[in-house]
């Protein structure tokens, strides 16, 4: 019996909205009429991942994209998605991304700003190259030179 006839796509959705608050095993499971046994087996072979390590992936997401997007400090962040607090958001990126939370932020908006500059820095550029004579070529040969 699969999961998703079963409302996986369900338990799915629901930990995405609530994944800021506690989520036990037993409750996803209830949530689902199985065991919480069944539940994790089915749960593990279906997604590749257990309810617990599918969860820490939304809310490490959720936090990366908050770092990306937002000045808030990690503590805040942390608690926004659902994890204790900056330290265990930054233990969690240095067992997981290994990089600190404002490594991350740094290098993404860096990486942000290059995407948004036409020509990045590290591109050296022939000054000739920009350099345009502007006198008159009796032909394209003449402007050969």
């Amino acid at each position: 019996d699969c999961l998703l006839s079963r409302g996986l796509g369900d338990v799915y959705k629901r930990q995405v909205e609530h994944m800021t608050e506690p989520i036990s095993i037993i409750d996803a499971a209830n949530f689902v009429s199985m065991s919480e046994r069944n539940f994790q087996r089915q749960f593990k072979r279906e997604t590749g991942w257990t309810p617990h390590e599918f969860l820490l992936h939304l809310r490490l997401d959720a936090v990366r994209q908050q770092l990306s997007q937002t000045d808030l400090p990690v503590d805040k962040i942390a608690r926004r998605c659902g994890l204790l607090n900056g330290e265990h958001v930054s233990k969690l990126f240095r067992k997981h991304l290994l990089i600190s939370p404002m490594e991350y932020r740094r290098n993404e908006r860096s990486a942000q700003n290059q995407k948004l500059s036409p020509i990045s820095d590290s591109i050296a550029i022939n000054p000739s190259i920009l350099a345009f004579d502007s006198t008159p070529k009796k032909s394209l040969a003449d402007g050969l030179q």
